[in-house]
This record gives structure tokens, C-alpha cells and sequence, in this order.
């Protein structure tokens, strides 16, 4: 998947902070609702998260937290 295709991705992404304990945890706490597995993840350091925040013109210096991509 690259940034310009997320557009099209019937998918939510949802980019989240890698090395963030309360991040990986909110992820794992989606998966373990999520059983149609509606929602597709990303951390934020990996090469495809930065290409989301650079497409979406996001500041990639800034961000710890969690960004929803949907449509």
C-alpha cells in the first residue's frame, strides 16, 4: 500500500506511535474488538507511515499520538 492509494482503500488506517506503550496497547485493545479486522495499522516511524503524514501534509516531527486515516 502507498500513500496515494489510501484514497481508494476501502480500509481505516489508523497510524500509531510505535514506541508508545498507551499507543501499542489501544492498538492491540482495537484488534481484539475488531474481528472483521475493519481496521489496518501502521506505526508512525515505519516507511509507510511517514509517507501517509507526508502525503497528508501532517507535521512528522510533532506527532506522538495516535491519526485515524479514513477516506
Amino acid at each position: 500500500m502507498t500513500a496515494s492509494e489510501v484514497n481508494t482503500f476501502e480500509h481505516p488506517v489508523l497510524l500509531f506511535d510505535g514506541v508508545c506503550n498507551l499507543c501499542n496497547s489501544s492498538v492491540q485493545f482495537i484488534i481484539e474488538k475488531d474481528p472483521d479486522s475493519k481496521f489496518h495499522f501502521a506505526s508512525l516511524q515505519s516507511d509507510i507511515g511517514q509517507d501517509l503524514l507526508n502525503h497528508f501534509d501532517a507535521n512528522t516531527g510533532s506527532l506522538d499520538s495516535v491519526v485515524l486515516i479514513k477516506n
